[in-house]
């Protein structure tokens, strides 16, 4: 909610993505060990403005839906990489899931929404993470969305952050 009123101060700072991402990888592992999750990343070290925590959170959520919706042998990737031309770094979260059906994908970023295929009974949440996701990946500027995968059975979450602050106001 404070995140929405715009009340959460985000405290950005020059932050390497890999040392993030390894940290959400690091929680997930705690509490479901034994799924093996693959990080991509550039070869090359790149710095974001970010708050470390709350992007960890955005990377903690995605995983977990991850797993949630992925059988124990499945594939789960979580990448980061950087668009020179858009000035942005990508990061996304892949897995071989069940995907997302056609009527879930307009409404999957609202808050409280669920989807209501039968695979995800089992694991079912209020609704919030996602909506969490989004909200606090367009205080840093960015951009989320989630589509099926092209090459395959399973789901797809990428989000952007500018890799300078655009607008300083939002920073203070």
């Amino acid at each position: 909610t404070r995140l929405q009123e715009g009340k959460l101060a985000i405290a950005r700072q020059m932050e390497a993505p890999e040392e993030v991402i390894g940290g959400a990888v690091a929680h997930i592992m705690q509490r479901s060990p034994g799924r093996e999750i693959t990080v991509s990343a550039p070869d090359e070290l790149i710095f974001v403005p970010m708050d470390a925590k709350l992007i960890e959170q955005v990377l903690i959520n995605l995983l977990d839906n991850a797993v949630k919706h992925t059988p124990p042998e499945g594939e789960i990737i979580v990448s980061v990489r950087e668009d020179r031309e858009a000035a942005c770094a990508v990061f996304s979260v892949a897995d071989r899931g069940c995907g997302i059906a056609a009527a879930d994908l307009p409404h999957i970023f609202q808050a409280f929404y669920t989807t209501r295929s039968k695979e995800a009974d089992a694991h079912r949440g209020i609704g919030l993470g996602l909506a969490i996701c989004e909200s606090i990946v367009a205080a840093h500027g960015g951009t989320i969305e989630a589509r099926n995968r092209a090459d395959g059975q399973g789901a797809e979450f990428v989000f952007t952050l500018p890799m300078e602050v655009r607008d300083r106001a939002k920073q203070e």
